[in-house]
């Protein structure tokens, strides 16, 4: 805009750059889950673990926000010196606001997946079926609680199938 002569007030004001750049890093990370949950191929394991990955993601930002550590907001951290200097007195102000909504952010998520989070041992049955615990295998999972159950036990004791399963590597059943 400088190299065009035209002024534009926000532009020169270092809480409203700040502002930006820290939009433009969170809409980064929120950006790289959106494309991580559309992979092709990708199992519900795969989902719930980016999903709860990125959940614990945001408590770090949070933490480091709080310090004034800009590690994971490469925006923020790279704005030229003169707006540095300009904005380190916002900087020290905004901390504390940014890692508030991060904390928003994170509290949204929880809200919104507490269910997901209450199945994660089932799921998590899906991805090791052989260190999965029994007491998980409730309905929804299984249709006839008692029978499935007790036939997943025996499965889950069948030393072949878990030979069977460690020579093929990652697969499950």
């Amino acid at each position: 805009m400088e190299e065009k002569h035209r002024i534009h007030p926000k532009l020169t004001d270092p809480g409203w750059v700040l502002d930006l750049a820290f939009l433009a890093d969170m809409l980064l990370h929120l950006d790289k889950l959106n494309v991580d949950l559309q992979g092709q191929f990708r199992l519900l394991s795969d989902l719930v673990q980016g999903i709860f990955a990125f959940m614990n993601h945001l408590q770090v930002f949070h933490r480091q926000m709080l310090e004034g550590e800009l590690t994971h907001f490469p925006s923020m951290s790279q704005l030229p010196a003169r707006t540095k200097e300009d904005a380190a007195e916002p900087l020290k102000l905004s901390t504390t606001r940014y890692a508030s909504v991060i904390k928003d952010l994170k509290d949204s998520f929880e809200e919104r997946l507490q269910d997901l989070q209450q199945k994660r041992p089932q799921i998590r049955f899906l991805i090791g079926p052989f260190s999965a615990e029994t007491d998980y295998l409730k309905p929804p999972l299984v249709t006839d609680e008692a029978t499935s159950q007790m036939e997943i036990i025996e499965l889950l004791e069948d030393d072949r199938l878990e030979s069977v399963q460690k020579t093929e590597g990652t697969h499950t059943f």
